[in-house]
């Protein structure tokens, strides 16, 4: 098991703090609901909630799905973690699917650029109408 550093350890508390003021849902600006739109819109599924992880090699090609989720489940609550191999080793990438894009949104804005054990990740939410990350390249196939 990788173990965290000091950096990891006040970014997951910094992320914890996030969540905690977040849990507060979309009406916790003091407003009556109005603006937050009808239930039926609240209950649909977000688009573009998918995060792509790169980076994920040497030294972070035997990360696990559990410390995946660690390091990205302070964002927000997530569906599924994708994690493909080639070989009993990590192909160098992730794909986290989120409950919400905003999850999805502020876990890209925290993590990209991370640094796990000298290795930085590389973040981008993927764009579900075209399966591209946010800056235009194809999301990788996951066979």
């Amino acid at each position: 098991m990788i173990q965290a550093s000091q950096a990891e350890k006040n970014r997951a508390a910094a992320a914890s703090k996030y969540k905690k003021e977040n849990d507060r849902g979309p009406d916790s600006h003091g407003g009556a609901g109005t603006l937050g739109g009808s239930r039926a819109q609240q209950d649909k599924k977000d688009f573009n909630t998918k995060v792509y992880v790169g980076g994920l090699i040497d030294v972070l090609n035997q990360v696990s799905e559990s410390e995946i989720r660690q390091w990205f489940s302070p964002f927000g609550d997530i569906d599924s973690i994708e994690l493909p191999k080639d070989g009993g080793r990590n192909k160098g990438h992730a794909i986290i699917e989120y409950n919400r894009h905003r999850d999805a949104k502020n876990a890209v804005k925290e993590m990209d650029g991370f640094d796990v054990l000298g290795r930085k990740l590389s973040c981008k939410i993927i764009n579900d109408q075209t399966n591209t990350t946010t800056c235009g390249k194809p999301v990788m196939s996951m066979m």
